[in-house]
């Protein structure tokens, strides 16, 4: 019993001679960790409850006082849940209007939108709000140029419309048909809140709400859309469809795809 005893006990200081030696020089070789693919945090919580950071010195670095943190702590989901409406509807406008290489940006906007829900994951949401504020500032930036970009494309279909209904009201047989005035009529009306809407849109880009601005341009180009289609042709109906699909589509905050060709049934 004595003799089994003092074998495993050799066996154990054998293998601890051995192994832990090899631990240690495995260890010693190990590259630091931003040379080795994993993560270095640039904000690190203290014992304190504190933060230290390598993004600011003393002088500008976040207050996070037990204030600061509750009111974060408070307003982080609501700036998350705004930052990420932003970036689903542009992730949309991106995909059906690729001609504008707005891709760069709002891959900006993307990155910037997860580094804050690193730390938002983290509970540290004394960061997560400076960088939700942070994001929401290049989500504005892209969002106005797409304003300013959707209102050009109004003013255009404006001018169109415009054309179309002075060319119906000088027919004097459209005048003269009941059916066709009442149309007219109804073209009228459309164009009347086309122009409605977008004088709303520009009294948003002016208060900074660019969003709903974007939103408003969406309905007035709709109903322009709309007026032009009840004028144009039968035959002429498939180049207009064609013309206006993408903006169909964007209209309805869909990305724009073809149709699926449809596969026949085999019949047995």
């Amino acid at each position: 019993m004595n003799l089994n005893k003092t074998k495993k006990l050799i066996g154990v200081i054998l293998i601890t001679l051995f192994v832990v030696p090899v631990v240690f020089a495995q260890q010693e070789d190990r590259p630091p960790a931003g040379q080795r693919g994993e993560r270095v945090e640039d904000v690190v919580r203290n014992p304190d409850g504190s933060y230290s950071t390598t993004r600011f010195d003393e002088a500008e670095r976040p207050d996070d006082s037990y204030l600061q943190r509750d009111h974060a702590v408070a307003i982080v989901p609501y700036l998350q849940k705004r930052n990420i409406d932003y970036l689903y509807m542009l992730r949309v406008i991106v995909s059906n209007f690729p001609e504008m290489n707005w891709e760069e940006e709002y891959q900006k906007c993307y990155d910037g939108y997860r580094k804050a829900m690193h730390y938002f994951y983290r509970r540290n949401y004394i960061y997560a709000r400076l960088d939700f504020q942070n994001n929401y500032q290049d989500l504005q930036e892209l969002m106005r140029k797409v304003g300013e970009f959707y209102k050009a494309q109004v003013l255009d279909l404006l001018d169109d419309s415009i054309e179309v209904i002075l060319t119906a009201h000088m027919d004097p047989d459209r005048r003269a048909d009941p059916d066709k005035n009442k149309a007219l009529q109804k073209a009228v009306d459309r164009l009347r809140m086309a122009f409605n809407i977008l004088d709303m849109a520009d009294d948003m880009i002016m208060d900074k709400y660019y969003r709903a601005a974007v939103i408003q341009l969406r309905m007035s180009r709709a109903f322009c859309i709309l007026m032009l289609e009840d004028f144009t042709k039968p035959e002429d109906l498939p180049a207009f469809q064609e013309k206006y699909r993408v903006m169909k589509a964007d209209n309805l905050n869909r990305v724009y795809k073809p149709a699926p060709e449809r596969v026949p049934i085999p019949r047995d």
